[in-house]
C-alpha cells in the first residue's frame, strides 16, 4: 500500500511544513516575550503579504476570475482591522534588561496557520500543485471552494500584518512621555 500523496504534493509539503515551522517559532517567541524593533515589525508585516501573494496569488489567479482578487484583498483589510484593535489591548510592551520586548497570545498566529494548511489541504484535494504549470480550469465547485479559502487566506494574512502594527501602536504609546498632571490653581 503505497502512502505517499498525488505527485508534486511532496513539495507542498515541504514548503507548507518549513512555513508553518517559521510561524510556530514566532508564536512560541511573541508568547515567551519577543524582541521588539520597528525592522522587526515591518519585515514581517512585508513577509506575510509576499507569503499570500505567492501561494495564493500566484496559482489562484491563473484560476479564478480577476475580481476575486479584490475580494481577497479586501478580506485581507477586515483581517488588518480586526487584528490590529485586538493587538492594542491584548499585546504587553516591556523593558528587560534595557531592551524593548512584547508578548502576545497564539490567537492571530494559530488562526494564520490554520488557514494556511486549510489552504494547502483544499489544493491537494482539488488537486493543484503550486510547482507545476497551472490547470486552466476547475469545476464551479472547486473554483468556489477556492476563492473562499484564498478569502479566508487573505483574511489570515491581513490579521498577521495588522498585529504588527498593533504591535507597533502600543509600543509607540508605551515610549511616549507621560504628560505630567495640570497644575492646580491657587485662589487669589
Amino acid at each position: 500500500m503505497n502512502a505517499a500523496p498525488p505527485g508534486g504534493a511532496e513539495e507542498s509539503l515541504l514548503l507548507a511544513a518549513f512555513i508553518g515551522l517559521l510561524i510556530v517559532r514566532r508564536a512560541v517567541l511573541q508568547l515567551r516575550g519577543a524582541p521588539l524593533s520597528t525592522a522587526r515589525l515591518v519585515g514581517y508585516a512585508l513577509l506575510y503579504p509576499l507569503l499570500f501573494a505567492l501561494v495564493a496569488g500566484l496559482e489562484s489567479l491563473p484560476l479564478l476570475p480577476l475580481w476575486s482578487l479584490g475580494v481577497d484583498v479586501a478580506a485581507a483589510a477586515v483581517g488588518a482591522w480586526a487584528a490590529v484593535s485586538y493587538v492594542e489591548r491584548t499585546v504587553v510592551v516591556y523593558s528587560e534588561g534595557g531592551r524593548w520586548m512584547y508578548r502576545l497570545g497564539l490567537v492571530v498566529p494559530l488562526v494564520y496557520v490554520g488557514l494556511f494548511l486549510g489552504r494547502l489541504a483544499l489544493e491537494l484535494a482539488v488537486g493543484i500543485d503550486p510547482f507545476a504549470p497551472s490547470i486552466t480550469a476547475l469545476s464551479a465547485t472547486n473554483t468556489l471552494l477556492l476563492e473562499v479559502v484564498d478569502a479566508l487566506f487573505g483574511f489570515s494574512t491581513g490579521m498577521a500584518v495588522g498585529r504588527n502594527v498593533g504591535v507597533y501602536r502600543a509600543w509607540q504609546r508605551r515610549l511616549a512621555p507621560s504628560t505630567p498632571a495640570p497644575l492646580r490653581s491657587e485662589p487669589s
